[in-house]
């Protein structure tokens, strides 16, 4: 059973194909919601720039950024409690 502080806990789904939909990730983080990012779709330098922005916002909301697959990363603010962990060693 959810309690109080994750009853209303929501995901979003991004798949970006520019940096700049970066903006629309922090501002769903921001808002509280949770994000799954797949990466495949950017050129690599791309996509490293996304980690380190997405890093900066988590980072300013006290939340975490967990890779959850090859070029899939997630981003919780403080709010959406994450457990578990996927072990990445068969990569």
């Amino acid at each position: 059973m959810a309690n109080d502080n994750t009853k209303n806990a929501n995901l979003s789904l991004f798949e970006p194909s520019s940096f700049e939909e970066g903006v629309t990730i922090g501002n769903q983080l921001k808002s509280g919601t949770a994000v799954i990012v797949n990466l495949h779709r950017l050129q690599r330098d791309d996509a490293q720039r996304m980690i380190d922005f997405l890093t900066g916002v988590v980072y300013s909301l006290d939340g975490t950024i967990e890779k959850v697959a090859h070029q899939v990363i997630l981003c919780s603010p403080r709010n959406v409690p994450v457990s578990g962990s996927i072990n990445m060693s068969a990569e």
